[in-house]
């Protein structure tokens, strides 16, 4: 969970889960209009075809191996039955996470390395990582990066260190790097993880998606919770890459907040953000103490905005902001809105 301080007496609360659906594509060269392209050829014997339509790639995995979605356009592949806690990982066994990772602005012009320095490496310091290996490749007809990289983890995780890592643009999305997660690299069976690399696809992805599973009256319903009392409240439906650029747009305008937030969604999602006032609603890490750290007598807050999935799976929720007063949120109405 992120914890930022955003206009005066407010704070910001971010917390990402798994999300498996999308909305509409950002930065792609496809038209919306466009019918979703196709993976050429079929899976070899002994292997199947694992696509991701809104995300514009896909692999092909052995047939006795076993995968589940993940967020972010992505897929989490595994040598051995898993559930979505799979750690630890038993002996010998190998997997695959990948997944399409937003390019925020300001880092347009980072070389895939550069972009992994910044967002992919566990170890956030340089000293607490060491690259093994590294190597430029092609991975569906596009320019790749491999690396084999130690990271300096706590036991019981850095027994399953190094892991593999490969990096590429995908050519339809101008914001987004493709990336893939494999090992432990110890393990017997990083020769077929390699293999199935080999067999990455990307075609022009799928038509957005925007129809919500959620309706605004569901939505609003929700937060009325026993204990509040809201006096108004209202929800627009837009993606979560709308919605961000939009606030970011507002702190931007504001010398006295952060410029930006950045809160690790998907830019496709399609979410429904409601404002409302009232009363008996608190932040998570209090009042004025801000940044996530609990006050002792945390200060109600009088207004709040709040992002929550318009499509299924609705088990995770994103940014929240508010404060104190009464006063409504102005910069909600200029938000952009799809219905």
């Amino acid at each position: 969970m992120i914890f930022r301080p955003l206009l005066a007496g407010a704070l910001l609360l971010v917390s990402c889960g798994s999300l498996a659906e999308s909305g509409v594509l950002s930065g792609t060269t496809a038209s919306p209009a466009s019918s979703p392209g196709r993976p050429v050829g079929t899976a070899a014997p002994g292997y199947i075809r694992l696509t991701d339509d809104p995300g514009g790639w896909s692999i092909d995995r052995p047939a006795t191996w076993f995968d589940r979605p993940e967020a972010m356009h992505g897929r989490a592949v595994r040598s051995y039955d898993f559930s979505p806690n799979d750690f630890p990982p038993p002996p010998g066994g190998i997997g695959v996470s990948l997944r399409l990772a937003p390019v925020y602005p300001g880092e347009e012009a980072l070389d895939l390395e550069g972009f992994a320095d910044r967002n992919v490496w566990t170890a956030t310091c340089t000293a607490c990582r060491r690259i093994l290996e590294r190597g430029d490749l092609s991975i569906g007809g596009q320019p790749a990066k491999f690396f084999s990289v130690y990271q300096n983890q706590p036991a019981p995780f850095q027994d399953l260190e190094p892991y593999l890592y490969w990096l590429v643009r995908s050519p339809f999305f101008a914001d987004r790097v493709f990336v893939i997660k494999g090992g432990p690299a110890a393990s017997p069976e990083r020769n077929e993880v390699e293999r199935m690399i080999a067999t990455i696809q990307f075609f022009r992805p799928a038509p957005p998606v925007l129809v919500p599973t959620r309706s605004r009256d569901e939505v609003i319903a929700s937060v009325r919770n026993p204990g509040r009392t809201i006096t108004s409240a209202e929800a627009k439906l837009m993606r979560y890459g709308d919605f961000e650029r939009a606030y970011n747009d507002v702190l931007r305008a504001d010398a006295a907040g952060p410029s930006a937030i950045y809160g690790g969604i998907d830019p496709d999602t399609l979410v429904w953000v409601v404002a409302f006032t009232g009363s008996g609603f608190t932040p998570l890490g209090g009042g004025p103490a801000g940044l996530g750290i609990a006050a002792a007598t945390p200060v109600p807050w009088g207004w709040s905005v709040m992002v929550v999935p318009a499509r299924e799976p609705y088990s995770w929720s994103g940014p929240m902001t508010g404060g104190p007063g009464t006063t409504w949120p102005a910069w909600f109405d200029a938000l952009p809105t799809r219905g």
